[in-house]
């Protein structure tokens, strides 16, 4: 599997990971690692953090989509 920002712009780079996001083929310029954080369901239905964090590889697009702030609803 090719890098897709790589064929994008010419270039042929052997992928190293998937997105997590949108499974894009992704060589070790363009993948970016981002912690993911990790819950679980306790009892009574709360949800704790759990203390280790795991890793998510991200495309540049889908890092960008999940690091936007949220807007308030309009009226």
């Amino acid at each position: 599997m090719q890098c897709m920002e790589c064929a994008k712009s010419g270039m042929r780079r052997e992928a190293v990971a998937l997105c997590h996001c949108c499974s894009a083929g992704l060589c070790l310029e363009h993948a970016e690692v981002a912690p993911k954080r990790l819950e679980r369901v306790a009892p009574l239905c709360k949800v704790e953090d759990l203390p280790v964090q795991a890793r998510a590889v991200l495309c540049h697009v889908c890092r960008t989509a999940l690091q936007q702030r949220h807007l308030p609803l309009s009226a």
